[in-house]
């Protein structure tokens, strides 16, 4: 089946969707239907609350979450007791969320469930390296939300799916354009300069990188950076921006009358917040934007119905996608139809 092989790949997985209601839920179930729960062990959980048959903020109906026998789930203690399916209780985690402590269990039998997992980034990386450790889990999948970014960050998950729709717009060449100055975000290249470990020590701050000397410019949140300082920064050559890199920033750089900037070194794609007019910008005048660890871009699923029922063509907007971003592009609703007709 389309990228379930190379899902197998990669330790941890999280599926993310860049707006309510792009289809992340049934490209999870798809995910779910689909990989081998019989000799492999898998955990899923999700960083919200999903698997509700009616979304508490909207008022719509969703899909619900569908688990296989021989699959470990993550929720909290309220929603266990919803489960529509026989399992055993193999970890009752001390982080506890508004709903409860995280139960994780295994199925014994198939059902649904509402997943709502560890919700913060060191929670659960702690959730999957004990489940790790103590029941041999092979690969973990994360149900996210590209609001809540830090889930979706490379040093929690190794790959990504990322979910898209007429949610976001209804306008084919808006959604092709916000899913693609996505996707050239997720794609951005692993720097040489820096390594994970030195990058991981370091404090918020801005650093002047040469060689294997780091040099400390500016200390503390980036937003508080004054004007000199930042004078200093634009004539280095090499520079790591720990902290989060957004339009504001951007902006304030473009002020400068000498900038000598070529490469622009941040964590991972989920600290940048930038507007295509600034990456472009950043093009022009011949500054590279690298990351510390790259991320797994693995596939792009598309919903073309929006909520309120307008569709779009859906091999026009997944034939776009995938020729502006080389990414594998499918609709999972067509996917499943295609299934059928094979049976």
């Amino acid at each position: 089946m389309p990228f379930i092989k190379d899902i197998l790949k990669h330790r941890s997985l999280a599926v993310a969707g860049m707006e309510k209601n792009t289809g992340k839920t049934e490209c999870l179930n798809y995910i779910l239907e689909r990989i081998e729960s019989k000799t492999l062990k898998i955990a899923v959980t999700s960083i919200g609350v999903d698997g509700e048959s009616t979304d508490i903020v909207t008022s719509t109906s969703k899909p619900e979450i569908i688990i296989k026998e021989g699959i470990y789930y993550a929720t909290a203690e309220k929603f266990f007791k919803t489960r529509e399916l026989v399992s055993e209780i193999v970890d009752l985690d001390y982080y506890s969320t508004a709903a409860g402590r995280v139960v994780t269990s295994l199925a014994h039998s198939a059902g649904k469930v509402i997943l709502a997992g560890p919700s913060e980034s060191s929670a659960l990386k702690s959730w999957m390296n004990r489940l790790g450790r103590e029941r041999g889990i092979e690969h973990f999948i994360v149900d996210g939300a590209l609001s809540r970014v830090s889930q979706a960050s490379p040093a929690i998950c190794d790959a990504l799916i990322l979910a898209t729709g007429a949610s976001l717009s209804i306008s084919v060449n808006t959604l092709v354009s916000k899913t693609i100055h996505l996707t050239e975000l997720i794609k951005l290249p692993a720097t040489e300069s820096l390594s994970e470990t030195k990058a991981d020590n370091l404090p918020n701050g801005i650093y002047s990188i040469n060689g294997s000397e780091v040099v400390t410019l500016f200390s503390g949140s980036v937003f508080n950076i004054d004007g000199e300082s930042l004078k200093i920064i634009a004539k280095e050559s090499s520079i790591y921006l720990c902290g989060v890199l957004s339009d504001r920033f951007i902006e304030r750089v473009k002020c400068l009358k000498e900038i000598n900037i070529k490469n622009l070194i941040i964590k991972d794609f989920t600290r940048i917040f930038l507007s295509p007019e600034n990456m472009i910008w950043l093009d022009h005048i011949g500054i590279r934007l690298e990351v510390v660890k790259s991320s797994n871009l693995l596939a792009i699923c598309v919903n073309p119905v929006s909520p309120s029922g307008y569709t779009l063509d859906s091999a026009q907007v997944c034939d776009l996608i995938a020729e502006r971003s080389g990414i594998a592009v499918y609709d999972i609703y067509r996917l499943r139809d295609e299934i059928k007709k094979c049976y």
